[in-house]
């Protein structure tokens, strides 16, 4: 990923946070979409066959004045309503404002 575009760091097992300086929702969608793409082009091979690779994302924007563990909080429980909900499952905090930074 291009260091304009953010860093990804490893939040746990199977977990990542990905922080972004400023973001749009337009913007993270087709970039999702993009790294989707991609993975869909390398499934995990095992002995007896493919096996496909999914990701959810659960993305939360900075409130003024919220502590980091707030928002990582907000990710994170939209990561296991994308989880819940399927494979390859994008869910958004669309709460509005305008300092935004995006923690997945």
């Amino acid at each position: 990923m291009p260091a304009k575009e953010g860093k990804a760091y490893r939040y746990g097992g199977e977990e990542f946070a990905w922080i972004m300086e400023t973001a749009v929702e337009s913007e993270v969608t087709e970039t999702i979409q993009q790294i989707n793409t991609h993975l869909q082009m390398y499934p995990y091979t095992l002995e007896d066959g493919k096996l496909p690779v999914t990701l959810n994302y659960g993305i939360a924007f900075y409130q003024k004045g919220e502590r980091p563990a707030e928002i990582i909080q907000r990710a994170d429980t939209l990561l296991y309503g994308a989880k819940a909900a399927g494979g390859n499952t994008l869910k958004f905090d669309h709460k509005k404002n305008e300092e935004k930074q995006l923690i997945m």
